[in-house]
């Protein structure tokens, strides 16, 4: 049998080779294309760390530009530290840090006053939107009012406040303490460390006396405030609890005060916001006695949370009984205090603390009313919050005072006459309806102004003036 004749009774062989050899090649070209994007592009999974996936020199890249927006952020900070203490000269800076917070956009510097070894750390951050009175000289000064009256032992007092109005910064002082933060505590690490690298690991859990130490100076801290007409103190974390030597004291207050938005913002929904400091002390309190940090957005415990606290009975019991409550509602910070775990601390600090007398001037309550309330208060009440105001206001108050006097007196014959712009005259019988009263005193320019609208309404006849018609063309 001939190949011909072959392929003519088995007609399928030369399709199926056919088939096969488009096949084959789809298969080829298919090959070539995933080979040349495989070179050209990155994989990078959904999750787990992105350094270990991409090649090397892409890493170090991405390393390299965070360097370098970091430094941009350094050296734009010393700038403008620099130029805020040489107009003021209160400081001079000692040394400068990197993000040792939370906060990507503040900046942190060493400062001492003129003649002093103490260190003090100063913070530069952009103003709030979210504040309800204006960065003014005079809010500054209200500010370092309030804060100069606040002294309580586990309270960090606040050296300063200022506003810098050129480049829309707030400027903080604070005392510095070596052991820095509760946070620096738990990560055993030094103060003035990044963030970036002291918090990246698991931190160490506090025994049982200490939480309750700390978390009973937190809560008196938290109860003093709230006596003092402060509004909620929104911005508790463990990085806001600064450490000294058997003693914490709380910051963070200031942020609160100033409008800025708290790191734990979205732990707390519409429902919760009668709970703020409750469940902000529960992280902390969760914490110390893990050294994990909660999620952002967690406002309850799961059973694996509970179980990273076993190894403290006590403190297993205090959560439960900040965070599980059925009825979703919390406990007060009164009623966390009251707890045995808490009311058996000592306290010796307050047992030889002389309680000032906490008084704070007019326009410092009207600021604190303002924050809580989250608006500004009317002008009539906050007349003595700023000095510009108060006199825009009295003056405002007395011409509409002297205006409506003017318009109750009776007129007879239908006249009035003011003595300020009208002549006097010395013969009584010239001008029998009219009584002259000299005056030693020039009447101010409100009165002034208020005289010439009496004449108006009156119906006191203005002079006749000519008028010259120049629309006609020149010739």
């Amino acid at each position: 049998m001939s190949i011909e004749e072959f392929i003519k009774s088995h007609i399928w062989v030369p399709i199926l080779a056919a088939c096969a050899a488009a096949v084959i090649l789809v298969l080829i070209v298919w090959c070539v294309c995933w080979k040349r994007n495989r070179r050209q592009t990155y994989y990078i999974p959904l999750a787990g760390s992105v350094t270990e996936s991409l090649d090397g020199d892409f890493s170090e890249s991405l390393e390299l530009g965070h360097r370098s927006m970091e430094h941009k952020h350094q050296e734009s900070g010393m700038l403008r530290c620099q130029y805020y203490l040489r107009t003021t000269q209160f400081y001079h800076v000692n040394s400068q840090h990197e993000r040792i917070g939370s906060r990507t956009n503040k900046n942190w510097f060493l400062v001492r006053e003129p003649g002093s070894h103490e260190d003090l750390l100063l913070s530069m951050l952009p103003n709030s939107n979210s504040f309800v009175l204006p960065f003014s000289k005079q809010t500054a000064r209200t500010l370092k009012d309030i804060f100069s009256s606040l002294k309580h032992p586990h309270l960090q007092p606040i050296r300063g406040v200022d506003f810098d109005s050129e480049q829309s910064y707030t400027v903080l002082v604070q005392p510095f303490s070596s052991k820095g933060s509760l946070k620096d505590l738990i990560h055993q690490a030094s103060p003035l460390d990044p963030a970036s690298k002291k918090y990246s690991a698991r931190g160490r859990p506090l025994n049982s006396t200490t939480i309750a130490t700390y978390g009973r100076h937190i809560l008196e801290a938290l109860r003093f405030l709230k006596s003092k007409g402060f509004p909620p103190c929104t911005n508790l974390h463990t990085g806001n609890i600064i450490v000294y030597s058997r003693v914490c004291r709380l910051s963070g207050h200031e942020l609160s005060l100033l409008g800025h938005t708290p790191k734990l913002k979205r732990a707390i929904d519409k429902k919760n916001k009668s709970a703020w400091e409750t469940i902000l002390f529960g992280h902390v309190i969760f914490e110390m006695a893990s050294g994990v940090v909660l999620p952002d957005n967690a406002s309850s415990l799961r059973e694996r949370d509970y179980r990273q606290c076993s190894a403290y009975p006590d403190v297993t019991e205090v959560l439960k009984f900040v965070f599980g409550s059925e009825s979703g509602q919390f406990p007060s910070i009164e009623e966390i205090a009251s707890l045995p775990f808490f009311a058996s601390v000592l306290l010796k600090e307050l047992q030889t603390y002389d309680p000032a007398v906490f008084v704070i001037s007019s326009s410092g309550k009207s600021l604190l009313k303002a924050v809580r309330k989250g608006r500004p208060t009317s002008r009539k009440r906050s007349r003595h919050g700023s000095e510009d105001a108060g006199s825009e206001t009295s003056s405002r108050a007395s011409s509409r005072s002297h205006s409506r006097a003017a318009s109750r007196q009776p007129s007879i014959g239908h006249t009035t006459t003011s003595f300020q712009s009208l002549p006097v005259s010395s013969d009584p019988s010239a001008s029998p309806h009219v009584q002259t009263v000299p005056t030693s005193k020039p009447l101010s320019s409100s009165r002034g102004r208020s005289a010439l609208l009496n004449q108006i309404h009156a119906g006191t006849k203005l002079k006749k003036t000519a008028t010259k018609d120049r629309s006609a063309p020149k010739v």
